[in-house]
């Protein structure tokens, strides 16, 4: 016992600093994960945005009629809330409020967007001059709930 007492005396430095060194390679280590789990389901989110509206963000493609992107638009809806829901997890807790007013902005948006009122605009631009609003409010709502998704 007197042999375990002397032991323990003389490396108790030892002992004490390897402990907190333990803890911080495996604090340094986690924050890495972590790090590296957000860019994956970052990367992820962006896909999905992309994926559901291929054609329609971040530019229009010419073939589709504005009842095509009608559409569209409105079936992306369930696939995005989805993808939002799994990636809400991710966003830092002091962002969550702004994430989801972001998110509930995109579907309000989403819902009311009639692309038969921009092919107007742009069929008459005498009649309707200036950018179109409605385009312009579904691309600033599509890009910032991406920016919660940025790639660092």
């Amino acid at each position: 016992m007197d042999d375990l007492a002397n032991i323990f005396f003389l490396y108790r430095w030892q002992i004490a600093g390897t402990l907190p060194m333990a803890f911080i390679v495996y604090y340094l280590a986690d924050l890495n994960n972590r790090r590296n789990r957000l860019a994956d389901v970052s990367k992820q989110f962006r896909i999905i945005i992309y994926a559901e509206l291929k054609g329609i963000y971040p530019s229009i493609e010419l073939h589709l009629s504005p009842e095509e992107i009608n559409a569209k638009i409105l079936q992306s809806i369930p696939n995005i809330q989805l993808a939002v829901s799994n990636f809400k997890s991710f966003v830092p807790f002091y962002r969550k409020r702004r994430f989801d007013k972001a998110a509930q902005n995109y579907y309000k948006t989403a819902r009311k967007t009639d692309w038969n009122e921009v092919s107007a605009q742009k069929r008459f631009p005498v009649t309707f001059p200036g950018p179109n609003k409605i385009e312009m409010e579904f691309k600033h709502c599509v890009k910032n709930l991406l920016s919660y998704a940025n790639e660092k």
